[in-house]
């Protein structure tokens, strides 16, 4: 059996190389109480709610052979709901290793080192009715990039020591 995951692709806002915090949402109408059962992933970082609730955030660490995917089952009730992302991916500088700034400036946050990377893009993949409704590849999503609006900076690069 191949996994879910299969069933819908990666998105993204565009191929930018650059670190960006994306917000990521869709809605929907339910017609009747009933769980939502989603697997959900991201390269590098996500946080995701549902109607304002946070449910889950990952991924978990891995590795690129064996990416990790969520899976969640949520109850929602008959009406009309909102699933939201927040979905972040730092592109590594590795200048900033070499060197500090001369000119006084805040360096650039480099990713994690414990977090793997291909490149950057989430995956959410619904089962049952909605499936056709949430899955991305299949449906527009709405993106607004914040990434102005997010600071994420180092005060020094403090180096790396392996014990």
């Amino acid at each position: 059996m191949r996994h879910p995951a299969e069933k819908a692709s990666w998105i993204w806002i565009d191929h930018n190389p650059n670190t960006r915090f994306l917000r990521f949402s869709i809605e929907f109408d339910t017609p009747a109480n009933d769980a939502l059962r989603f697997h959900v992933t991201a390269d590098q970082r996500f946080q995701l709610r549902i109607d304002g609730k946070e449910i889950t955030y990952g991924p978990d660490r891995s590795d690129l052979e064996s990416w990790r995917v969520t899976t969640c089952e949520v109850p929602l009730r008959k009406g009309h709901h909102q699933i939201e992302l927040l979905v972040w991916w730092i592109n590594e500088d590795l200048s900033m290793l070499r060197a500090e700034s001369k000119s006084g400036e805040v360096p650039p946050p480099n990713p994690p080192m414990a977090q793997m990377s291909w490149r950057a893009g989430f995956l959410f993949v619904a089962e049952g009715s909605l499936a056709s409704v949430l899955n991305t590849g299949s449906k527009k999503w709405k993106v607004q990039d914040l990434t102005e609006a997010v600071c994420m900076a180092r005060k020094s690069n403090l180096g790396y020591h392996d014990v």
